[in-house]
């Protein structure tokens, strides 16, 4: 595999969805060449930093509302709507 190809599947291989196979092959790449595998490092910690800035606390009680409102029933805890 080449890096053109490698570049291909960055983001497919940081998100864990190639086949093993090709996961291997892409694997063996990295290994033996250090600016591919700065790319997925890149693309890691990129990832990591937008998990993190997105986490939103939920107000207690808000699935719920959100459950009754969708109308897949009552999960027993007594919230206004």
């Amino acid at each position: 595999m080449d890096c053109d190809r490698v570049h291909l599947q960055v983001f497919r291989y940081v998100d864990g969805e190639l086949r093993s196979w090709r996961r291997v092959r892409v694997e063996r790449h990295l290994r033996r060449c250090p600016d591919c595998l700065g790319g997925v490092e890149f693309e890691r910690r990129i990832k990591i930093v937008l998990r993190r800035s997105c986490e939103v606390e939920v107000p207690p009680g808000l699935a719920d509302r959100i459950r009754r409102a969708l109308g897949e029933g009552d999960t027993g805890e007594e919230q206004p709507v």
